[in-house]
């Protein structure tokens, strides 16, 4: 399968999510072009986190916006991709102190954020197109 990994998208949607009292229009308008400018924008994976950008957590510590941004990944266009420890809430800021040791988590399987991701995860396989850019209404 061919793919892409979307940075245009990714400061549009940390911004977003980071700072929400700015507004989403930078994150709609990169959405908006990313559509257009692609032929099948779902072969994209995006991410909030990933081994050379600093741990979402570590840029604001409201646990609320934290679950929206990766709700966003989960179920927006393309493919979602979570980095190793997000599922943990690791909050490491600049390398190398977002590459945090995983073990340390001791696997938590219970954590509020891996949790989340669990439900969030559930409900795209639930609703049919979730994820897909083309969910279906239900009335």
């Amino acid at each position: 399968m061919d793919g892409l990994i979307s940075y245009p998208l990714f400061c549009p949607l940390t911004h977003a999510f980071q700072k929400p009292a700015q507004g989403f229009g930078e994150l709609k308008n990169m959405i908006n072009t990313i559509r257009s400018q692609f032929k099948d924008p779902f072969l994209l994976t995006n991410f909030l986190e990933n081994q050379d950008q600093p741990r979402f957590p570590s840029l604001t510590s409201d646990r609320a916006l934290a679950k929206n941004a990766i709700t966003y990944i989960l179920t927006g266009d393309g493919m979602p991709t979570t980095y190793y420890g997000q599922e943990q809430s690791f909050n490491g800021g600049n390398d190398p102190y977002n590459r945090e040791a995983f073990w340390t988590s001791n696997y938590n399987t219970n954590s509020e954020m891996y949790l989340h991701i669990s439900k969030v995860n559930k409900l795209r396989k639930a609703v049919e197109g979730l994820g897909s850019g083309n969910p279906s209404r239900r009335h």
